[in-house]
């Protein structure tokens, strides 16, 4: 069973540090917002980039919380006391690190900005919202997964 957190912990870090590349790059905002189609091919509203990046931030904290749950599994595996003790402050640095980070992304958009969380909020678009809370979710199953 330790074997399988071990391989399952390495695939949501392949997910998230995709997610988080792929963001940043502004590949894959059509998961934080819907597109407008035209005649002249698809566009996304203005600010969807920065927040495309304010999000892949917040994948890299999921990643970092979910890199030090597999080192403290492994520690576990190892018989490591020290080692497993390491991780588990660090893990939970990093989660304290992964709430600050999605505070910041949901609030970091100043009002009356355009392309705000706020605007996209009131146009009916929650895919930002949805991913978020999904990478919330993710992270309550993996850390009662580990423990």
């Amino acid at each position: 069973m330790e074997v399988v957190r071990i391989v399952l912990g390495v695939v949501l870090l392949v997910v998230t540090a995709a997610l988080a590349v792929q963001l940043w790059k502004g590949r894959w905002l059509f998961l934080i917002a819907k597109p407008d189609k035209t005649k002249k091919g698809t566009f996304y509203p203005e600010g969807t980039h920065k927040s495309g990046q304010c999000v892949s931030w917040v994948m890299v904290a999921c990643f970092a919380v979910i890199a030090t749950l597999i080192a403290y599994q492994m520690g576990i595996l190892s018989g490591s006391d020290l080692f497993a003790q390491a991780a588990t402050i660090l893990s939970n640095i990093a989660l304290v690190a992964y709430c600050v980070v999605l505070v910041w992304a949901v609030f970091s958009s100043q009002k009356g900005k355009e392309g705000s969380f706020r605007e996209r909020f009131d146009g009916g678009s929650y895919r930002v919202l949805i991913l978020l809370l999904g990478t919330c979710v993710l992270l309550t199953v993996v850390g009662l997964l580990f423990v």
